[in-house]
């Protein structure tokens, strides 16, 4: 569990949100935890891939990515 709340931090950087209303700040954590869940089950072109890296490759077309997850 803890190593989803560093990641929540690295990743997202979910300690320097300033979120004031809390619905919207809870809304916006479920949403970072699926997006984790969901990079942890997609495999890009090696298995082994960083979160980073991950993150890194849907960046550049994010279109591409988002149509390759709805297939699964």
């Amino acid at each position: 569990m803890e190593s989803m709340h560093w990641q929540l931090d690295v990743t997202f950087q979910e300690d320097a949100d300033q979120m004031l209303d809390q619905t919207a700040a809870a809304n916006r954590n479920l949403i970072r935890k699926w997006c984790i869940s969901m990079l942890k089950h997609v495999t890009f072109y090696k298995p082994n891939f960083s979160m980073k890296q991950k993150m890194f490759l849907i960046s550049l077309d994010p279109a591409k990515f988002l149509d390759y997850v709805m297939s699964l």
